[in-house]
């Protein structure tokens, strides 16, 4: 098996208690596995719909740790597609 399929796939375990209360963009794409583009797609939306806490300071986005985490773990209230 190659390595670099080994790395990709591996598991990283990680308990919420160790992630910072307030995310950045890389914390999102190590969480989900997500592209950048997809996960900017995804904060435009969060900021527009309310789908989970985000904020933006200038060009950097701040994501609530635990309103993101209840959103991944279907948590939360459902939104209808704009």
């Amino acid at each position: 098996m190659p390595i670099a399929y080994y790395l990709y796939t591996e598991v990283k375990k990680m308990d919420a208690k160790d992630l910072p209360l307030i995310l950045t963009t890389e914390h999102l794409q190590e969480l989900s596995g997500l592209s950048m583009p997809t996960i900017y797609k995804l904060l435009e939306k969060a900021e527009r719909t309310g789908m989970f806490p985000v904020r933006r300071a200038g060009a950097k986005w701040l994501i609530s740790r635990d309103g993101f985490l209840a959103w991944l773990n279907g948590e939360l209230e459902k939104h209808p597609e704009e």
